[in-house]
């Protein structure tokens, strides 16, 4: 049997201890994919941990023909999109627009400061798309999902993920393009 099918069932038998093999089986992943969401560690945990809380109280309705991950990633990319909104209006009411690399890796200074440099103007792109651009882009190109994979979290046809993804693709293009070869 299926390891996330099995935890569910023992979850909603009252097991909590399932329940969190599911958070530990893809905790990992939801924080990357809320980071890149996001654009920031601390509100990326956050954010997968409210979409983890929405999951458990919503646990008794998952239909168990279809896979967790894909109703987990739907639930968190909402809940990201949710938290983005969030902010933008608070940024808006302060008037500030904060500073958020886009990963954290050890290099040489040198190479430190290109990679720095690189993941700003990445960073700052991805901030200017649309949410579900980014969605698309942080599935598909970051964390490498199938296009049906994301055709599911994001409930629409595969044709219209292809579609978000070349949008997506070439408005990123158009945003880096004079800014990596000034």
């Amino acid at each position: 049997m299926n390891p996330d099918r099995s935890d569910i069932l023992e979850c909603r038998h009252g097991n909590v201890n399932a329940f969190e093999s599911l958070v530990t089986r893809y905790q990992h992943q939801a924080v990357a994919i809320a980071y890149q969401m996001l654009g920031d560690w601390e509100d990326a945990k956050e954010a997968a941990q409210d979409a983890f809380v929405k999951v458990y109280q919503a646990l008794d309705s998952f239909d168990l023909s279809r896979t967790f991950s894909t109703w987990l990633y739907r639930i968190l990319i909402n809940t990201c999109i949710d938290y983005r909104r969030q902010r933008s209006v608070l940024s808006e009411a302060v008037g500030i627009t904060p500073f958020r690399p886009f990963m954290h890796e050890q290099r040489t200074p040198d190479a430190e400061l290109e990679a720095h440099e690189h993941r700003v103007l990445l960073s700052n792109a991805l901030e200017r798309l649309s949410p579900t651009h980014r969605a698309v882009i942080t599935l598909r190109d970051l964390h490498g999902l199938s296009c049906r994979e994301v055709s599911d979290i994001m409930e629409c046809s595969e044709a219209t993920v292809r579609v978000h993804l070349f949008n997506a693709r070439r408005k990123l293009k158009k945003l880096l393009l004079p800014l990596m070869n000034p």
